[in-house]
């Protein structure tokens, strides 16, 4: 499921689509994430898809990309992209979880960037973020989908934000330690 994101990565440099089907929509103009919002919608004009899971290429995660630079203001357009797919996938019963899933994981994505930043708690939209989070918490805790570290993490976050960024920067000394 493109939404669960393990199997099938919401990203779009991963995908074969049709000519026919990839011109139905646009990228959107101005948006970070704009694969996202891409993505989301092209899943409304497929009827199947079939996955192959061999690595048929390598994907560099460089210093400096969207992803790995220090949080800006346009990077809460990646919770904008996904509260869009819940408005989309009111139209599929049975996948809401998904949908659900994939904003509570948007709005950690958001926070996380934000936290490696020294004055995180000056950023505009900081406490909406993090009310956001902590309001849901249990919510995290309880969904399945996401993964036990993850659970463990919105646990810390209810519990004490300065934990939660404590463990945050541990994960990411080890993440670097390990793409070296």
């Amino acid at each position: 499921m493109i939404l669960e994101g393990k199997l099938i990565p919401a990203t779009i440099c991963n995908k074969l689509i049709k000519t026919n089907i990839a011109k139905m929509q646009k990228f959107p103009v101005g948006r970070l994430y704009e694969d996202a919002f891409y993505t989301n919608e092209l899943i409304s004009h497929i009827d199947r898809v079939r996955v192959n899971t061999i690595p048929l290429y390598h994907y560099v995660h460089r210093q400096g990309s969207i992803t790995t630079s220090p949080f800006k203001e346009k990077d809460m357009d990646i919770i904008a992209a996904y509260e869009n797919t819940q408005k989309l996938i009111s139209k599929f019963p049975g996948i809401e979880q998904y949908a659900r899933f994939r904003i509570l994981w948007a709005y950690f994505t958001v926070l996380d960037r934000m936290l490696m930043l020294d004055d995180y708690k000056n950023i505009p939209a900081y406490k909406e973020v993090l009310g956001f989070l902590k309001k849901h918490a249990f919510e995290v805790i309880k969904n399945k989908i996401f993964t036990k570290s993850r659970r463990i993490s919105a646990l810390a976050l209810k519990i004490n934000v300065r934990l939660y960024r404590i463990l945050l920067m541990k994960n990411e000394k080890k993440n670097k330690r390990l793409n070296a």
